[in-house]
């Protein structure tokens, strides 16, 4: 749902900022045993799926630049399997991704990225 937040069930808290502080405090708690964070990333699609999918986020700002649809605009392609694609042909798409990248990076002291079906990115 939220390209810059860890997963709230993954905390100790429902708290969304003790959640990001708990992130932090492991990455911070690994680093001086040399153990680096790699983080599993999903740019491909999002949780709104597809035509019966909710909106929740991007679907509501503009469907049809966050998305890749059929030449006729009334469905969503679906390279990933999930019902939709995410459009990184677009350049605020693509913005969204590198600034969430930089984010993980600058302030929560990842080292490194695993992306998920990365080779659905330019289509």
């Amino acid at each position: 749902m939220s390209f810059f937040a860890p997963h709230l069930g993954y905390s100790s808290s429902w708290s969304p900022l003790q959640c990001l502080d708990e992130f932090r405090d492991m990455v911070k708690g690994f680093h001086p045993a040399n153990i680096e964070i790699i983080l599993d990333v999903v740019y491909n699609h999002t949780a709104e799926g597809g035509e019966g999918g909710p909106t929740i986020n991007l679907k509501g700002l503009d469907n049809s630049l966050y998305y890749t649809l059929s030449p006729d605009r009334r469905q969503y392609t679906d390279f990933t399997a999930t019902g939709n694609t995410l459009n990184a042909n677009q350049s605020i798409v693509r913005r969204l991704i590198v600034d969430s990248l930089r984010y993980w990076v600058s302030e929560m002291h990842v080292d490194g990225f695993c992306f998920d079906l990365a080779s659905v990115q330019p289509r």
